[in-house]
């Protein structure tokens, strides 16, 4: 557990509901971090029903554009910052005036006489079952016991080194035969002199979805600690329970072999940094899709495939006309306009101008065929044609229950295949392999 008390003020408040006279200018503050829990208790005094009326109104649960606190009670000199809190509950004591407050995160600054740019982050059990694959069985020589590493090697990332490892916990007695050690799973990263922290935390997050791909199942952090330009940054977070999938097969269904070492040595960082906003939609999709039912599995990886095409365009083949083509038109709008009322003759007018900018080109492909063709996948011999791919999507979409469970399973594996692949395409991995099998 780690506490820390300052004061705490609520300045320009945002919102209608309060008025900043309502509130003292300073409130006492405590802030309680546990792996489990993040709980910030105020003593209001005479406030608590302006905090209580302000907390209930809060936009979006969020205290980014709240909370400024301009002291604090610890020897050390930090700053608690909230910028990035949401609120996740509250409660009011109406005998003491105390609000405690639990929040999803904290931010603790501290200045250091230190100018690395460096960075730990603490995982969750699928990180566990990540890093563990680094090591090699806990060996004991004339009472020396050791963890060793399979390999000391640091992986290159995009502009900078990353390497997963186990930091430890232990608690032992004098009064009992046994101690424990708990392995705490991180991934450490150096960058260089000159980053500056949006970049650095692009870096990292881009690396840990990812490696959540990897996995199939997300790989978080609970807790980070940054060192960067003279400052030391600890970051808390509350982590959501999440099911935990199978993660032995890891790449194996797109014919890579590849173990966590394998995967973290190939060159896939850049384009996991340039490609950022749309993989770390789709591969928290992509995972989500493992753990709903078929019928929602099977919409989620047809979005995927959606927004994987999403920003790519392609214009038609424009037909060759012999003759002038426009004075044609001209004298067709002529011969049509008789049949229209009077009164409508505006609308019909803008659409036949509409109907006659489209007719230039030829009839289109699918889009969204054309975009998986253009990604190497062979749709010409898969089982399922993606034009039944689409209309079952649109049948779940508009609740109709006439898919046949066999049918929806194998379009949902090859679906699977398909957003894996996209996902690996975005990467700048092309050694896969695409299995169009199915298991009758």
């Amino acid at each position: 557990m780690i506490e820390y008390n300052f004061d705490i003020s609520f300045l320009n408040v945002p919102n209608d509901n309060v008025q900043n006279s309502e509130l003292s200018e300073t409130m006492e503050a405590t802030l309680t971090i546990n792996i489990d829990n993040i709980e910030l208790r105020i003593f209001t005094g005479l406030d608590r029903f302006s905090l209580v009326k302000l907390l209930t109104h809060l936009e979006n649960k969020s205290f980014s554009k709240l909370s400024n606190l301009i002291s604090t009670h610890c020897k050390e000199d930090i700053t608690i910052d909230l910028s990035n809190s949401m609120l996740l509950s509250f409660s009011t004591s109406v005998s003491d005036d105390v609000i405690s407050i639990s929040l999803d995160s904290v931010k603790i600054h501290q200045p250091i006489n230190s100018d690395k740019n460096t960075a730990t982050f603490h995982l969750n059990e699928v990180g566990f079952n990540f890093v563990k694959h680094f090591y090699s069985f806990l060996s004991v020589n004339e009472n020396v016991f050791e963890l060793k590493k399979r390999t000391e090697e640091i992986y290159e990332g995009y502009n900078c080194k990353v390497f997963p490892g186990f930091s430890y916990n232990y608690s032992s007695s004098r009064d009992i035969p046994e101690m424990n050690i708990t392995k705490i799973p991180t991934l450490n990263f150096e960058f260089e002199l000159d980053e500056n922290m949006e970049n650095l935390l692009k870096k990292v997050n881009s690396i840990i979805t990812v490696c959540s791909f990897f996995m199939h199942s997300n790989l978080e952090y609970y807790r980070s600690t940054i060192h960067f330009k003279n400052t030391k940054i600890n970051e808390y977070k509350i982590l959501k329970k999440t099911i935990i999938k199978d993660t032995s097969i890891s790449f194996r269904n797109f014919s890579l072999n590849w173990k966590p070492s394998t995967f973290l040595s190939e060159s896939w960082k850049k384009e996991a940094f340039d490609n950022f906003d749309k993989l770390e939609k789709i591969i928290k999709l992509f995972n989500q899709a493992l753990i709903v039912d078929d019928r929602s599995k099977l919409l989620i990886r047809y979005n995927i495939i959606e927004i994987c095409m999403g920003g790519t365009t392609k214009n038609g083949d424009k037909f060759k006309f012999t003759e002038n083509k426009d004075e044609i038109y001209e004298e067709a709008f002529k011969v049509l306009q008789v049949m229209i009322p009077q009164d409508e003759l505006i609308d019909f007018k803008t659409k036949w101008s509409n109907a006659i900018r489209n007719m230039d080109y030829k009839p289109m492909k699918s889009p969204l065929v054309e975009f998986l063709k253009s990604n190497n996948l062979p749709l010409d011999e898969l089982p399922v044609k993606f034009d039944e791919i689409k209309k079952m999507r649109d049948c779940i979409t508009h609740g109709s229950i006439k898919i046949k469970p066999s049918q929806l399973n194998r379009t949902n594996v090859l679906l699977y295949r398909i957003s894996g692949i996209l996902i690996l395409n975005l990467l700048g991995i092309k050694d896969w392999t695409f299995d169009t099998h199915l298991k009758e």
